[in-house]
């Protein structure tokens, strides 16, 4: 069994993480009604099309703002490059950071601090080392610090998240094989 293998047997986050689904152009309707993949999740939104995801990211995450959040955050990747943009508070605030991001797919998330403070190097999302892979996820890793410690030494961290540590560890193993 290999490296990877392993490690993603014994996480106990497996069962949470997301697969963006792919939605039609502009399709805020499915975006909102059908397309949250995980049951009780409190603040994904993912999209692929052919307009700016940013617009639909922000308008999905205040659909979601109901549900209680400190933090938010969304990646956008386009065909030359990609933006992370993360805020403390309200969508608004995430929204006027926003000006000038532009792509045709990505993440967004609303955070409820459970490891971390709530701030901008704590939102979601978050990258991994070589900034190759990028993650949301809901629930809670309790062996993360643990992982962190056996697997991700000399790794350079932004925040003190068990996402952080998770997307570290796929990068690491990806990489690795």
């Amino acid at each position: 069994m290999s490296n990877i293998s392993n490690i993603l047997s014994s996480l106990s986050f497996l069962k949470s993480l997301l697969t963006i689904p792919i939605l039609n152009e502009g399709d805020m309707t499915s975006l909102i009604r059908g397309y949250y993949i995980i049951k009780n999740m409190c603040g994904i939104v993912g999209v692929v099309g052919n307009t700016n995801a940013t617009d639909i990211l922000i308008q999905g995450l205040e659909k979601l703002e109901y549900r209680g959040y400190d933090s938010a955050g969304i990646f956008v990747a386009g065909e030359a490059s990609s933006q992370l943009v993360k805020a403390v508070g309200r969508i608004a605030e995430l929204a006027a950071k926003t000006e000038g991001v532009e792509g045709t797919a990505g993440i967004g998330h609303t955070r409820w601090a459970t490891h971390g403070k709530p701030t901008e190097d704590n939102a979601h999302p978050h990258r991994s080392e070589t900034e190759r892979f990028v993650l949301v996820h809901n629930g809670v890793i309790e062996n993360y610090l643990e992982i962190k410690e056996e697997y991700l030494s000399g790794h350079h961290f932004k925040g003190q998240t068990d996402t952080e540590i998770a997307v570290h560890l796929i990068g690491k193993f990806v990489e690795e094989d």
